[in-house]
This record gives structure tokens, sequence and C-alpha cells, in this order.
């Protein structure tokens, strides 16, 4: 049971207050074992302590139970409590200095690195919880409430309230404004506060994706250590290429949550390895060995990256120079090839070579699937942060609606000052942001969390995707469902 501190300066008026509150702060306090949590209205303040463990994950496939108890017990008295899960070892301990020291052990004998999120990310992160929710006190535990409400608190760094303080900044710098509400909104979303919100959106994204690997009990096997630069190159803007007339990016979170099951743990499982390239669960990305039918035969790869890695290490490039001049081609072909000669090439590339009879697979070298039994978890937080964004999107469209019953032609400056809209449409924004660009920061050598069969998987979806849509959009102009199923249909 949490206990419960007020402020002495504040609580012979805080009982005529209203109950609900915001969360404004938190602070692990480890001579105390626990996290004291902030509540605030206004400037009236409410602690309450929550009793908490901080700890950190490392991957089964990085070290054994053995071998990790072995290191404990060469840390000396200190308390630790091992829970194993599916995928990973949690480690729990009521220090968390010695916490640090197990960690940097363990990578230094057995380069197994741990992911260890600070520990008030990792109390939030437990609850669900995030800055400037809002909670009902009343409750024997804090209740928290659903609804975009601007936090009318004080902080440290506002003269005056945020509602104040954003009502005044928009008369002079409304982006200003906007840019706070934003910052407000993704305190909520990452479990951050204001002052720790990074400036670089590959660094949003990074404790983005930390936050569900942590929440889902994973720690990936090739864990890189963070790197707190604020630059680093990112992918999505050459990742969603496509054409002019179609956006790509909105598409791949659907594609990996209706069509591929992508994820740490559902790629390449253990449970469903198919038996044929027919097979549902197949990924674009598989090798196999393909025998070609004609003589000098060239042909354009489904995916850029396998061609431009095909061109840089088989030989011949000159040919395959010249050709792509020759051709305005966009990328280097693949070849040049002779009849009854065998290559190694992408499925996708290999089965629509098949159907123009160009050439025949004769078997799988590397295959890759996906898991047909259960969903990753990263499909279950995009699907659940869709629901989400739906679920804002209706509250925003509703409060227009209701901006223009109320003020009549004077609706639009309603809205325009209504705080709690602004401040909904920001979440939304920044949550769709982050699903739209999850596969991409999944396809990015630079994450820490980088996965290359992940990656690959992804690459090559997304390729398949802008080649689909390039195929049938000559005929018409297709619905993204259109769109949707044609991505699959070289893979049948």
């Amino acid at each position: 049971m949490p206990s419960r501190e007020i402020n002495p300066e504040i609580s012979k008026s805080s009982g005529l207050c209203e109950s609900t509150f915001w969360l404004t702060r938190v602070r692990y306090l480890e001579e105390k074992k626990a996290v004291m949590a902030e509540f605030s209205k206004g400037r009236i303040k409410r602690t309450i302590r929550f009793p908490f463990f901080p700890s950190f994950l490392v991957s089964k496939e990085s070290i054994t139970l053995l071998e990790l108890k072995e290191a404990v017990s060469e840390i000396g008295n200190q308390k630790f409590k091992i829970l194993e899960t599916e995928y990973s070892f949690k480690v729990a301990s009521t220090n968390l200095t010695a916490l640090t020291s197990l960690a940097n052990k363990i990578f230094s004998a057995h380069k197994a690195r741990a992911l260890m999120p600070e520990p008030e990310r990792q109390f939030l992160i437990e609850k669900e919880w995030g800055y400037f929710d809002s909670f009902d006190l009343n409750e024997k535990e804090p209740a928290k409430k659903s609804c975009f409400e601007l936090p009318s608190v004080c902080l440290d760094f506002f003269s005056e309230s945020i509602p104040r303080t954003i009502a005044e900044l928009s008369k002079i710098d409304s982006e200003e404004a906007k840019s706070i509400l934003s910052l407000i909104t993704l305190s909520k979303i990452l479990s951050l506060p204001l002052e720790k919100i990074p400036s670089a959106s590959f660094l949003r994204q990074e404790t983005f994706l930390e936050n569900i690997l942590f929440k889902n009990l994973f720690a990936p096997k090739n864990l890189s250590n963070p790197n707190p630069r604020e630059h680093h190159t990112t992918q999505s803007a050459s990742f969603f290429r496509g054409t002019p007339e179609f956006d790509i990016g909105p598409m791949l979170p659907a594609l990996i949550l209706d069509f591929f099951n992508i994820g740490f743990e559902t790629v390449d499982c253990k449970c469903c390895s198919p038996e044929h390239r027919q097979a549902e669960n197949m990924l674009p990305n598989t090798i196999v060995t393909t025998e070609i039918l004609k003589d000098a035969f060239y042909f354009e790869s489904t995916s850029p990256e396998f061609s431009q890695e095909f061109h840089e290490k088989q030989p011949m490039k000159e040919h395959r120079t010249r050709r792509k001049k020759e051709f305005f081609l966009a990328q280097f072909p693949i070849g040049p090839f002779h009849r009854n000669q065998c290559q190694e090439l992408l499925l996708q590339d290999a089965l629509l070579l098949e159907k123009n009879r160009d050439a025949k697979i004769t078997e799988f070298k590397i295959k890759h699937w996906f898991c047909t039994k259960k969903a990753s978890f990263i499909s279950k937080t995009i699907k659940e942060a869709k629901e989400i964004v739906a679920q804002t999107s209706v509250f925003i469209e509703n409060t227009q609606n209701n901006c223009f019953s109320k003020s009549g032609i004077l609706g639009c400056i309603a809205i325009e000052k209504n705080q709690g809209l602004q401040m909904a449409q920001e979440f939304k924004n920044n949550l769709e942001f982050f699903i739209t660009n999850l596969p991409a920061h999944l396809s990015n050598p630079e994450t820490r969390f980088f996965d290359e069969e992940i990656a690959n998987a992804i690459t090559c979806i997304r390729d398949n995707a802008i080649y689909a849509f390039n195929s049938i959009s000559a005929k018409n102009k297709p619905s993204i469902k259109e769109c949707l199923i044609a991505i699959k249909s070289p893979m049948n």
C-alpha cells in the first residue's frame, strides 16, 4: 500500500481542492527503497511513496542462469532477485549501485549488455503512467483519468501556471506555445520529465522503443551501448521513398500488424518454420538458390539494397554499370547470367522470375519467417497505439463540433482558444509520428536495438510494397487496401 505525504504548507487548504491532480515529478529514493511521486494542482502538491526495486533485463541468449548467479555471488552481501522470463532474465535489487555494478560485471565477463532505464522511468513503465497524466486522488490509490485537460499546475521554470503560460504565449508566439504543448505530450508518451526530453527525434524514437522492450520484459541479444549524442543518421526520409503520388510510410505499421508479424521474438521463431515457399508466413528476405533459364540475362531487383550489395560483391561490375547508364536504370541490374547458372537471390525476386519463366527455384538457402501462433509485442504495441490515436481523433472531432454548435460562426475562434483540444492534437501528432517511424527506426543501423534480420525483413517488405504499388498504379489508382493485398501476391 503506498503511503501519502502532504506538503505541510498546503495541508490546510488541500481539502478545499477538487480531487483531480497531475503527476509532475517522480524521484527514486534508494535509502527508502521507494519511489516518491508528486501530484500537483495549481501550487498544491501531494506526494505518495510507493515501494519500488529497480531492475535490469538481460537476454537469455547472452548469458546463462548459472553464469548470472555466479556473477551475483561475486558482488558481495547485496540482495538480488532473479526472475526468468521467456526470453530474458530480470534482475532486481534494493541497491541501485550494486545493480549497476552487476550489470557492468556481466558485460565485462560475458559481453551481455543489460537493458536498464533509469529507476523513475522503470516505475512509470510498470505503472503505465506518464508525466502530466491526471489522477483522482480520492481513491485509496491514485486512479488514472482519461482526459486531455491541460495540466493546471505550476512548474519551477514557468512564472505562471501552464494554462496561463500557454494562453499568454499564444498571443505573442503561437509556434512557441505549440512547442510547449508538444513537449508536455512527449513527457506523457515517453515517461520522461520535460527537462530530459531529447531534442533529436532519433533519440525520442529510441526512448519510445526502449520503453516498449522494457515493458515486455525483452532485452535484445545484440544490445549496444546507448549513445547520448544528439545527431544521428535518420532513415525516415529515404526509408519512405516511393512515388510522388503515394507515401509508403503510413502503410508499413499496417503491414507489420496485419500481414507480417514482425517482432524480436516472432521473426524466425522456433515453432513455425515453413516447409514450402508458398507458406503464408514466409518472409520476402528469404534467400533461395535459383537456376537461370536464359543467356546474357539481367533483371531489376525489387530491392535497391540487394541490388547495391550484389553489385559491390559480384564480378563484372563494368557490365552492370554500362547497362545501368544505357537503359537509364534507377539502380544497378542483377546479372549478367548465363543459361543454367545457379544464383542465390531474394525469394521475392526469384518468384517473379519463375512466374515469367526466366528462372526456376531449386532450393532454400536461408529461410526467414514469422510466427503464426502469437502476435509480436511490436504488433500489439502498434495496435494499442492506433486505438489510442483513434480515440483521440474522436475526442478532437466531438470537441470541434461542440465549439461550432455553441459558438456558431465563431466556432473557429473557440477552437483556437480550446487548450484541451490543442493538447489532444499535439498528443495525436506525436503518437502517430512514433507509430509511423517505428519500422524505419528498427531498420536503422544506428539504433542500439538494431537486429539485422528484422531490419532486412522490414526493408524487403517496404520494397515489396513499392513494387506492388508501381505495378498496379499504371492501370488504375489503387486504394490502400488494394495495395496491401497486392504486396503479398508475389509471395503466394
